[in-house]
């Protein structure tokens, strides 16, 4: 084990940059710090590295705790995004578990959540690592995933490999000066990899239709470097779920939830499932997220 150390804060995207440039070995393996890993977790993820170097894979995330630690199992799911350009889970699609192997096999997921993955190390920098210009935590995950499929590679969940995660009830860190990095981060994604599906986006959040992200030529020469393909062909042929929701009404559906890392339950990647303020007779209500648990966390129960 070594352990490297920043002399200033660098925040999630680019520790994990530092981080590759000391590792030696030919595959690079990212954990949170709140993992746990199973029995045998390692090689089902080494063996599609081995097969194809332009292969990215993730485990399954499987739950533990935060406040026990106890271990339970997560059902079989992929990673996605809605246009509000938060990741999400969504069951996977009966096609993709039609392999050799069935359901114990690798399968295809348009994204990954962004924590835990292994990559060949070369590849890595050969695809560009992650985007330095975004600060401290999120989008990050989106990106590659756009970067890993546009740009020749895949991205598979293996079954065979789990690794158990915390999912906290709130954020560990805050952003520098109050800036909301989230935004930040997924401007820069927009601008870079999205084309014409970035108005997807704006419609959305229409107060950064102006708003600075940064200088992004060095992304945008990276991705003409690497002949890239278009966003378009990246909903047509990975995720044609969502290109049916850009063709159809720019409106979100009215069920498009997600889960993420701070607990919150939220909708078209917009509002959050909020509970300040009521009394315990009352349903929540939807409120604006602001990722600080409390009122707006939940946690997700497993039944056996």
């Amino acid at each position: 084990v070594r352990l490297v150390r920043n002399r200033q804060r660098e925040g999630l995207i680019r520790g994990r940059m530092i981080g590759a440039a000391h590792a030696t070995g030919e595959v690079l393996v990212f954990l949170d710090s709140h993992c746990e890993v199973n029995e045998a977790w390692l090689q089902p993820l080494l063996a599609p590295v081995q097969a194809d170097r332009r292969t990215v894979v993730c485990p399954v995330i499987d739950i533990v705790s935060a406040d026990t630690l106890a271990y339970f199992a997560s059902p079989i799911v992929r990673g996605g995004f809605n246009w509000g350009l938060h990741f999400k889970w969504d069951p996977v699609p009966p096609a993709e578990l039609g392999g050799p192997d069935g359901a114990a096999g690798p399968f295809r997921s348009p994204t990954m959540a962004g924590g835990l993955f292994a990559m060949d190390r070369k590849y890595f920098f050969e695809l560009g690592q992650y985007d330095g210009g975004m600060d401290i935590w999120g989008g990050e995950n989106l990106e590659i995933s756009f970067r890993i499929w546009m740009c020749g590679g895949q991205l598979l969940i293996v079954p065979c490999s789990r690794v158990g995660h915390i999912f906290r009830k709130r954020r560990p860190y805050g952003s520098p000066g109050g800036q909301d990095t989230m935004a930040h981060n997924s401007l820069r994604l927009a601008h870079v990899w999205m084309d014409e599906f970035k108005e997807q986006y704006l419609s959305l959040r229409p107060e950064l239709r102006n708003r600075g992200y940064g200088d992004i030529s060095e992304r945008v020469a990276l991705r003409k470097r690497l002949q890239c393909r278009s966003f378009r062909w990246y909903l047509d042929a990975v995720y044609p779920e969502m290109r049916a929701v850009a063709n159809g009404n720019k409106q979100p559906p009215p069920f498009d939830w997600s889960y993420d890392e701070d607990g919150q339950l939220v909708l078209a990647g917009l509002l959050c499932l909020d509970v300040s303020e009521v009394r315990t007779s009352d349903p929540p209500r939807l409120m604006k997220c602001h990722g600080s648990g409390g009122s707006q966390q939940w946690s997700l129960g497993v039944r056996f």
